[in-house]
């Protein structure tokens, strides 16, 4: 909440109508073709560059959503991540990058907790991009 969030056009579609925009933040749609961005209500920014996102980041926590093309466009620029990891059997089409030992490390505890209104058991965790030695 109240940071700036960035999603691809496709993540942007598959929220729920009575969702869009996610309140409590900026909501950034990365897509080559804004025309197809279909924005009912509410205040969303589309760019149709990476390079807009880097430029933000520069001054602000920015949040990379999804989806899996969106990833990895921003991964190499990353320093944090923080992953939510939902335990179950899922069916699906786009996944989050590898996270290389060589390249992250751990970095603050997991934290697990099992929600009544949710039957899935969901990890937290903070991931930290290990420095390069120059």
């Amino acid at each position: 909440m109240g940071h700036p969030i960035v999603m691809g056009r496709k993540t942007w579609d598959s929220l729920p109508e009575a969702h869009k925009p996610l309140r409590g933040r900026e909501n950034i749609i990365l897509t080559r073709n804004p025309s197809s961005v279909e924005i009912s209500k509410g205040s969303v920014t589309i760019f149709e560059n990476i390079e807009h996102v880097h430029r933000l980041a520069k001054t602000e926590d920015v949040f990379v959503i999804g989806g899996a093309e969106i990833y990895q466009l921003c991964m190499p620029h990353a320093e944090v991540l923080h992953l939510t990891f939902v335990h179950g059997e899922f069916k699906g089409d786009a996944y989050f990058p590898t996270i290389s030992p060589d390249d992250w490390f751990e970095s603050k505890a997991r934290v697990s907790i099992r929600d009544i209104e949710d039957p899935y058991r969901l990890t937290f965790c903070t991931f930290s991009r290990k420095k390069k030695l120059v």
